[in-house]
């Protein structure tokens, strides 16, 4: 859908580029949800996707998913064998009951900063004790716990115009037992894992 009183699509490279947040902005990663119905208060988006964020990258502290990663990206992702909770990438991401379209576009930060009950990455990240680096406005970051993160239906502790941007979860591996379920009709879907003593997330 068009966005027609949309004047301005500002496309920062870093950081210190990105413009001072004004009543009738909104960010674009994937914009599945922005161009699908009318969103006549907006004036300006800001596009992400020139920040360039590593969709995905292993290191010491665990898996890091950036915000703007595709659907796609994370469910082509080669999980070391070890990983024992990896399965639920997977599960999680043909979840979606989507198009393939839908899949290389839509983000895994959106799906969280959208807090909808159906959203299979919030269940991926929270099951794997998930942590958000939230950009605030005054050049500071915040880090939130994912299972915090979302506090309700389309609600979470981000506030405009912070800039949810990165999430992090622990190795897979460091998982246990995994459970994935979901609701005949797909409104609700939740995973489990379990730590070798036992503690379920």
């Amino acid at each position: 859908m068009d966005l027609n009183t949309v004047t301005e699509v500002a496309h920062p490279r870093t950081r210190a580029q990105l413009p001072v947040w004004t009543a009738g902005d909104a960010w674009l990663a994937g914009g599945t949800w922005l161009f699908s119905e009318p969103q006549v208060h907006l004036t300006r988006l800001i596009d992400l996707t020139d920040f360039k964020w590593p969709a995905l990258s292993v290191g010491a502290t665990g898996l890091t998913i950036a915000a703007t990663c595709t659907v796609a990206q994370l469910d082509a992702f080669a999980c070391p064998p070890e990983w024992l909770a990896a399965p639920l990438i997977n599960q999680c991401c043909r979840a979606y009951l989507a198009s393939f379209k839908i899949w290389k576009t839509a983000t895994v930060g959106g799906n969280l900063c959208m807090s909808l009950p159906a959203g299979p990455m919030i269940s991926l990240t929270a099951a794997l004790d998930g942590i958000c680096t939230i950009w605030k406005a005054d050049g500071s970051e915040q880090k939130v716990k994912v299972a915090d993160f979302v506090i309700a239906d389309q609600r979470n502790r981000r506030r405009v115009p912070f800039n949810c941007r990165l999430q992090r979860t622990h190795k897979p591996k460091n998982c246990g037992r995994r459970c994935f379920t979901t609701s005949p009709t797909r409104s609700i879907m939740m995973t489990f894992t379990a730590s070798r003593r036992g503690a379920s997330t």
